[in-house]
């Protein structure tokens, strides 16, 4: 905002003194015109001072945004056009999607794959190691059954079938001895047959670990190529994972650490190549083991050592020293033997069910545990993938209107790529700059009227509603930003009462003459531009007042005498004009004009009632005697029109004021004394006397 300077001053004087000269050299030319005094007497009342705060000001959209897709991409369709009018999430444009959508479709196989295999695993939880442990179990309670079988059937007395087990057990042991010196054809070529399915399998398992190597050290370089600090992974040595290492990089994904995209990607990748290596060097050694025991039953059954045979004679022997103390009798012997049978059968059971509950309640939950994990990570997948392929389409945030297109059919664009600007014309609000002197006379709720210079035919009543206190500074001008909002529809209504108490002084802003309406009939101003104080309004971006330094002056609440006048009954129509008016567009340039310092009950003079003697303002008091004094007066502000007294006169005083006229000596009026009441009219705006 920009005060009137010193070179203004002068120039103002300089107009004046030539105006001066002027009506000097002319008067003495009308030399036969006759001036005549007239006196008007005037009572002192109580009434209404406001001033007013001028400012340029600016239209700002609240509701203004750049578009951006957020990603880059190839532009496939451009929906609107620069100007177009769009509702709240309409299509803006569309990036080519093609690539998108077919990694919502891998994501979407990839979940389907992890829950079937979560489903599986919960609906078969019999492990291969479960099920053996389960075996186990199942023999541990075979074996107590026969331990308590036996024993029974000694202590009942059936020695009889005691023997004759003990006879099954010496044609067992000798079938063993015999098949183990003289196997059979069928039992050589079977071994053979196991031992080749077993380097077959051993031979495939290796091949598996050649390949998945270099793949896992691929993986490895692409995730250390850029994500090196997350997890320890990236010396060579690191590879294969170690539990604690895998668990970290899990982690990693279980609780978000790692963001949706590459990093991810890259991640999961690395610990797919670790199981897949891990698993095929465990499958290379079980198939191994298997490879080697298979070769070893083979050597043996082919080449029978002395010492097996020599184990099975002794069995054979053993089974048959013991029918021999069966046919004997020794019933003591047999018993203690039948207990420590029971007793070992008793402790393995208690094993093979220790072995069982370890697996039920430990390593398969845990595996559970890791596929819900699966499961999990795939869905958070998915959901990046549909994310991805709806970012490709670009919508408006609200409704508004389009600005120019930056971008066309088939371009190539970055992710901070600007394809629009969308703002919402309904949002339009007052931007004003306010000077560091503006702040004391500036309030919340303060009301206005404003114009722009691209709709000079439309006035806007504007309220005051947020200053703030933090400064902007600008090439060492500092300014305060202040937001005034355009009153239309309900909220115009609302502030009817205050409106209507400041309609002169709105009036007066937009150019009107306030004492010579009676109504709305006045026309705008002429051009459009609003009228300003004495020698024209100012322009900048702070507010100023007129010269002097003082704020501008307001109307008063009323004409001398108490009557209202101005236009009280046409403020209906005023408020319809203002209804539903067409908003200023988003980065017009106008000027406000802000009603501030409202003083009200203060005593009120014409202006044109105070002389100056020396350096007193003076006006002629009328005592009641009828007796004329001319007495000292202290004057404050001024609107153009009237003076407030801020000593030296009271309420209904009556005062004289002089008004020069001049006749012609033909007796035709040439000149005409103030307005009725001794109010003369006046330009807006005024200083302080």
């Amino acid at each position: 905002m920009k005060k009137f300077t010193k070179q203004k001053y002068i120039a103002l004087i300089i107009l004046l003194a030539s105006a001066g000269s002027y009506f000097l050299f002319f008067s003495g030319q009308a030399t036969d015109e006759i001036d005549q005094v007239v006196t008007y007497e005037h009572q002192v009342i109580k009434g209404r001072m406001a001033d007013t705060l001028f400012s340029s000001v600016n239209a700002t959209a609240r509701n203004k945004v750049d578009l951006t897709f957020g990603l880059s991409g190839e532009i496939a369709e451009i929906l609107v056009s620069t100007g177009d009018v769009v509702e709240k999430n309409q299509v803006i444009a569309v990036l080519e999607s093609s690539g998108a959508s077919r990694q919502v479709e891998v994501k979407k196989l990839l979940l389907s794959q992890q829950k079937a295999s979560l489903e599986d695993l919960l609906a078969d939880p019999a492990a291969s190691e479960l099920a053996s442990a389960k075996q186990a179990t199942a023999n541990a309670q075979s074996a107590v059954a026969n331990a308590e079988f036996n024993l029974k059937t000694l202590k009942d007395g059936s020695q009889a079938s005691a023997i004759e087990t003990q006879r099954q057990a010496v044609t067992t042991a000798k079938f063993n001895l015999e098949n183990l010196v003289n196997p059979s054809v069928a039992t050589i070529a079977s071994s053979d047959s196991a031992v080749k399915n077993a380097k077959t399998a051993f031979e495939r398992a290796k091949n598996d670990e050649d390949e998945l190597w270099p793949k896992l050290i691929k993986a490895q370089e692409d995730y250390c190529q850029r994500f090196q600090d997350w997890v320890a992974v990236c010396n060579v040595g690191d590879i294969p994972l170690s539990d604690a290492k895998v668990k970290g990089l899990h982690d990693s994904l279980t609780l978000a650490m790692v963001p949706q995209g590459n990093q991810r990607t890259k991640t999961e990748a690395l610990l797919t190549a670790n199981a897949n290596y891990v698993d095929a060097v465990n499958s290379v050694s079980s198939t191994e083991a298997g490879y080697l025991s298979a070769q070893e039953s083979n050597y043996k059954l082919k080449n029978p050592s002395e010492l097996e045979i020599q184990k099975l004679k002794e069995a054979l022997n053993a089974a048959e020293v013991r029918l021999t103390e069966y046919l004997s009798s020794p019933e003591q012997l047999e018993l203690d033997k039948l207990n420590a049978a029971l007793d070992s059968a008793n402790a393995n059971l208690d094993y093979a069910l220790a072995r069982e509950l370890e697996l039920t309640a430990g390593a398969l939950v845990n595996e559970i545990n890791r596929k819900e994990q699966d499961v999990r990570i795939a869905e958070l997948n998915l959901i990046d993938a549909e994310t991805n392929l709806k970012n490709h389409t670009l919508t408006a945030p609200f409704a508004g209107i389009v600005g120019a297109i930056d971008v066309t059919l088939g371009q190539r664009i970055g992710s901070s790529t600007a394809v629009t600007t969308l703002s919402d014309p309904k949002s339009i609000y007052i931007e004003i700059p306010a000077s560091e002197s503006d702040l004391n006379q500036m309030q919340v709720g303060n009301l206005g009227i404003a114009t722009f210079e691209g709709m000079p035919e439309q006035f806007y009543i504007v309220k005051l509603k947020a200053i703030s206190a933090i400064p902007n500074i600008t090439q060492g001008i500092i300014s305060y930003p202040a937001e005034g909002k355009i009153l239309t529809g309900q909220l115009l209504m609302q502030e009817a009462t205050n409106i209507a108490s400041l309609q002169g002084d709105l009036f007066k802003a937009m150019g009107f003459d306030v004492t010579a309406m009676s109504g709305l009939s006045v026309g705008r101003p002429t051009g459009g531009a609003m009228s300003g104080p004495p020698g024209g309004r100012p322009t900048g971006g702070t507010m100023s007042g007129p010269p002097g330094g003082r704020p501008t002056g307001g109307a008063m609440s009323g004409p001398p005498g108490g009557e209202q006048r101005g236009p009280i009954s046409g403020m209906g129509s005023l408020a319809g004009q203002f209804i539903n008016p067409k908003l200023p567009l988003d980065g017009m340039s106008g000027t406000l004009t802000l009603v501030t310092n409202i003083q009200q009950d203060v005593l009120l003079v014409p202006s044109n009632a105070i002389t100056r003697v020396g350096r007193d303002n003076t006006v002629k008091l009328k005592n009641i005697d009828g007796s004329i004094e001319q007495i000292v007066v202290q004057t404050g502000n001024d609107d153009g029109q009237n003076t407030l007294i801020l000593d030296g006169l009271k309420e209904n005083d009556t005062i004289l004021i002089e008004v020069k006229k001049s006749n012609s000596k033909s007796g035709i009026e040439n000149s005409k004394p103030a307005t009725a009441g001794g109010r003369p009219s006046g330009p807006f705006g005024g200083g302080p006397r």
